[in-house]
């Protein structure tokens, strides 16, 4: 689970450095993959007992990586109006 989390985090700053110029079809696989996550998230929460730290760690690691794909769809859209 330890690696998942840094997975994440790593893979935000990714996003965050590497996806300036940001186009529709890798965004929405970006976003597919985001729910993917999420849903794979609460699938082991509620079914496996985990130690509330981790939860609230892994719980943040992956808001910001939905804030920081949410900013480049706003930021998608702009260039598109």
């Amino acid at each position: 689970f330890m690696q998942t989390f840094l997975f994440h985090v790593f893979l935000s700053d990714f996003l965050s450095v590497f996806l300036s110029d940001l186009n529709f079809f890798s965004f929405c696989l970006l976003f597919l993959f985001q729910l993917v996550c999420l849903f794979l998230f609460f699938w082991i929460k509620f079914s496996l007992t985990l130690t509330y730290m981790f939860d609230y760690f892994f719980c943040f690691s992956m808001l910001f990586m939905f804030l920081v794909l949410f900013q480049y769809f706003l930021q998608f859209c702009a260039s598109v109006i």
